[in-house]
């Protein structure tokens, strides 16, 4: 089995859902637990507790740091968190009665600690966690086997340049992830352990929408059921910020699961990532790099094989 470990913020944008349904139906994976990061981390985790529930499985949860080790951004919530998947009950209940952990900290550094070199850390959200495990056990980053994250860019919103020529400094704005904690993003990414970088070079040619959201408002079956009521509240939120319907999504995280499990041929490069103030970054190829970053597909295979893995239950 292939273990893997999740940290999300889950709740906001639906990609998170989306990805964790995703990795639930991928055969030979192992989810070792889950935890969650960034505003709210408590409700959060019962978020990821009701989707796990639903499922029928037995995952391990821990809610982590609210609070970013250093940002110049408030914290963003949509204010959907929660909406339509927990009672006001169930909000208000302490982590104990859903049998979830106060200390996603402790539970990283324990899980990997206890299979040195093996464990797949998949990073959805801001790397407070990491960053935290990192500075808190000095064993933790040479026990992973690998990051794999979803954030950064090599020049998104630019255009994608014909060729990548060494020693020039390319420049992107910044990414959700690494705007939330621009410190924790700056020392994750300088550990130097292996770690796969899933730009938004790469998530933004991708587009979830008609038959596919449609399917999630008819299916019967208890986990994408929750996921489509999810989906609803998101595309809710994002159809009143922008004043115009919005009627799909894109799967940024679900393509950072489908790297980390080794499910879809890519494109990538290797490079220094140098994190700047606003979360603005600069790259420079460097193929001695620890940091690998995907900025492609190749053969155009991730989106069908998603939208089949999302309904496997059906």
């Amino acid at each position: 089995m292939f273990p893997l470990v999740i940290d999300t913020d889950i709740g906001s944008d639906i990609d998170d859902a989306l990805a964790l349904l995703l990795a639930f139906h991928i055969a030979g994976v192992k989810i070792l637990g889950i935890t969650t990061v960034y505003g709210d981390s408590a409700l959060r985790a019962k978020i990821a507790y009701k989707l796990v529930q639903a499922t029928g499985k037995d995952i391990p949860i821990a809610a982590g740091i609210d609070q970013p080790l250093g940002s110049s951004f408030p914290i963003w919530f949509s204010g959907k968190e929660g909406e339509g998947v927990l009672t006001q009950e169930e909000v208000k209940a302490p982590l104990s009665d859903f049998g979830i952990g106060d200390n996603a900290v402790d539970f990283l550094i324990e899980t990997v600690l206890s299979q040195p070199g093996e464990i797949t850390l998949v990073a959805l959200g801001a790397l407070t966690n990491i960053a935290q495990a990192i500075d808190t056990e000095p064993r933790f980053a040479k026990s992973l086997r690998e990051l794999v994250f979803m954030g950064g860019s090599i020049v998104y919103p630019g255009k994608w340049p014909s060729i990548l020529v060494p020693g020039e400094v390319y420049w992107a704005g910044p990414s959700h992830n690494i705007r939330c904690d621009v410190e924790a993003a700056r020392k994750v990414l300088s550990a130097g352990f292996p770690t796969r970088v899933v730009t938004n070079d790469a998530t933004r040619h991708y587009w979830l929408e008609g038959p596919p959201i449609e399917r999630f408002k008819i299916t019967p079956h208890p986990a994408p059921n929750l996921v489509g009521l999810m989906l609803e509240k998101w595309l809710e939120y994002r159809s009143h910020a922008f004043g115009k319907p919005i009627r799909g999504t894109c799967p940024h995280d679900p393509l950072t699961v489908a790297v980390a499990c080794n499910r879809v041929k890519y494109e990538s490069v290797r490079g220094t990532f140098k994190v700047l103030d606003d979360g603005d970054s600069e790259f420079q190829t460097s193929n001695t790099s620890h940091l690998e970053f995907i900025v492609g597909e190749k053969g155009n295979q991730f989106l069908p094989w998603l939208i089949e893995r999302l309904f496997e239950s059906e």
